[in-house]
């Protein structure tokens, strides 16, 4: 886990932190597209191609990731229904109704920037 503010040098820092010290990972899961666009940046000055080497999925879909080289794998979520059933749901509670757990489970876009599992091993 590559953790650190939202700051884009305090983000590159600690990902090219990360890869100095440990290249045994082969797959990372980036919270956002904008950080997966960065792992494979610094991933590539460190000599590691995505994917052969490895995989990145980032998470929200965004515009641009079609258009990277290698388009992003990204998990999608609808942001849309998300609101609509929150504020239905609050409007429930306000009324006195009881509401019930709501699953919106998000939806893989699958491109070019994933690979089949290997062991580190075989990079």
């Amino acid at each position: 886990m590559i953790g650190c503010s939202f700051d884009p040098s305090t983000v590159d820092q600690a990902i090219d932190e990360h890869f100095r010290r440990c290249l045994d990972a082969t797959a990372y899961f980036a919270t956002n597209d904008s950080l997966g666009l960065s792992i494979i940046r610094i991933a590539a000055e460190h000599g590691l191609q995505t994917p052969k080497d490895i995989s990145v999925v980032g998470f929200d879909d965004a515009p641009f990731v079609q258009h990277m080289s290698p388009m992003l794998t990204s998990f999608v979520v609808n942001m849309d229904t998300i609101a609509e059933t929150a504020m239905r749901q609050l409007i429930r509670l306000i009324s006195g109704e009881s509401v019930k757990k709501v699953s919106m489970p998000p939806k893989m876009v699958l491109r070019e920037s994933t690979a089949a599992m290997r062991s580190v091993a075989e990079r």
